[in-house]
């Protein structure tokens, strides 16, 4: 029990992507990491105007309930991001688009 870690001084529980994240955010000076980050959020945006016209088409498909809920939300661009960066449960996509 001596050589046990208490879980909130490892990252044994973090999923890679958030190590990944933490390692870039220390190693790099913060006027770096904000121009990183700067440049995904306008990604993001340029993804989202590409997929614009097949977002409209999916939210005008949806049932008027999942409809009213979901107004705004680029599902789209969300799904394309948690394939961009190898989410590993995509069933939660249909889980989104076609209710629970």
């Amino acid at each position: 029990a001596g050589t046990v870690q208490h879980p909130m001084d490892s990252t044994d529980h973090l999923e890679q992507v958030t190590k990944d994240a933490l390692s870039f955010i220390f190693r790099y000076p913060a006027e770096l990491v904000k121009l990183e980050r700067r440049k995904n959020l306008l990604q993001s945006k340029l993804l989202a105007a590409k997929l614009a016209a097949d977002e409209k088409k999916l939210h005008d498909g949806l049932p008027t309930s999942l409809q009213k809920v979901l107004k705004g939300k680029n599902l789209l661009t969300w799904k394309a991001l948690l394939e961009k960066y190898g989410y590993d449960d995509m069933d939660v996509v249909p889980l989104m688009t076609d209710g629970v």
